[in-house]
């Protein structure tokens, strides 16, 4: 069972949860399958953590003091907007449902917190990560969800823009740049040709290896 989450075993978890037993037993679960849990009784610590320390999953609580899992959930979607977010109360109260959907959760698990619930989040995790990334080859892959490069020897941290113009090139044979443009920026904001060759050289520069190819006159495309 826990090869299936295989891929969890390389992620951090920040797990923000006022009630200090249920946090201790539920921590002893978790860390079976994450590479590293970090744990927080407050949004406030939950918050500080999660800008100090590489955290790619969070499951927090509502109801805590100095600052709740919905304010602390606000201040994290500031920084970033694609970590996935679980939130574990024992509120259904819809209006926290309600506000908790425009936050992008990942998951909503009503406590008590059971193996099933838990086993619920972890196949939603996995599905998220999986979705989120493409192989290139055997050696190269891009993650969507933290805009990375990996392959065996690097690890090439993107911008946003970055990363969304290395997924359609990813998945198409050629980038035109109409395509471009429609993908990357609104056509309203459309950069001037100069901007948009400068933002391929940057990312160019970030690459290893020469993969970013240009045909004239029609756009770009990934060769690795």
């Amino acid at each position: 069972m826990i090869n299936k989450y295989k891929i969890l075993q390389t992620k951090n978890l920040l797990y923000v949860e006022d009630d200090l037993e249920l946090q201790a037993e539920t921590k002893e679960i978790l860390k079976i399958f994450f590479n590293k849990i970090y744990t927080a009784s407050n949004g406030e610590s939950g918050y500080g953590l999660f800008l100090d320390n590489p955290i790619d999953v969070i499951l927090v609580d509502i109801n805590m003091p100095e600052l709740n899992g919905i304010e602390m959930i606000k201040l994290v979607r500031k920084d970033d907007e694609n970590i996935p977010i679980a939130i574990i109360s024992a509120f259904t109260n819809t209006d926290y449902l309600l506000e908790s959907i425009e936050l992008t959760l990942t998951k909503y698990l009503v406590k008590p917190l059971t193996t099933k619930k838990i086993i619920q989040l972890l196949d939603k995790l996995l599905e998220f990560f999986m979705d989120n990334i493409i192989t290139l080859n055997k050696d190269w892959q891009i993650n969507l969800g933290n805009c990375q490069i990996k392959s065996r020897d690097n690890i090439i941290n993107l911008t946003k823009k970055e990363g969304k113009f290395m997924e359609i090139l990813a998945k198409n044979s050629i980038v035109t740049y109409d395509m471009l443009n429609i993908s990357i920026w609104e056509y309203d904001k459309m950069p001037s040709d100069n901007a948009v060759r400068s933002f391929i050289r940057k990312l160019r520069k970030k690459m290893p290896i020469d993969c970013i190819k240009n045909k004239q006159g029609v756009g770009y495309y990934l060769d690795i």
